[in-house]
């Protein structure tokens, strides 16, 4: 697994992600590894993924939490807009979904990779 949640934005700026398992809609806990429901503003700091800026670039990364099992997951990227994380502040600039075999993101390479291989 490698940088599989990204997003290009300025270089000053921070971004955090959310995760949410998607035939559920909880919300990850980042500080217990565990999906946890109901979602809450005041717990914001404890869902919290945060992006690493790459030096002189817009470009934005992190690793997909390795402690997450298989599924299909929502993946909201957070820009934080005031001095510190605020749910009811930070604004949403992206979001996507990352299908997750356990270890890595599972796409059309992959699936292509594995049937040439599996037949």
């Amino acid at each position: 697994m490698s940088n599989e949640i990204w997003h290009s934005y300025a270089e000053e700026d921070t971004l955090y992600a959310l995760i949410w398992r998607k035939v559920d809609d909880y919300i990850w806990d980042n500080t217990g590894s565990a999906f946890v429901t109901p979602y809450t503003d005041a717990n914001i700091d404890r869902y919290d993924v945060l992006l690493t800026n790459h030096a002189d670039s817009d470009y934005h990364s992190v690793d997909f939490p390795s402690a997450i099992a298989s599924g299909v997951y929502r993946v909201q990227i957070m820009l934080i807009v005031g001095v510190g994380m605020d749910a009811d502040v930070d604004l949403a600039v992206a979001q996507g979904e990352i299908a997750w075999d356990g270890s890595a993101e599972i796409n059309v390479f992959t699936e292509q990779e594995s049937w040439l291989k599996n037949g």
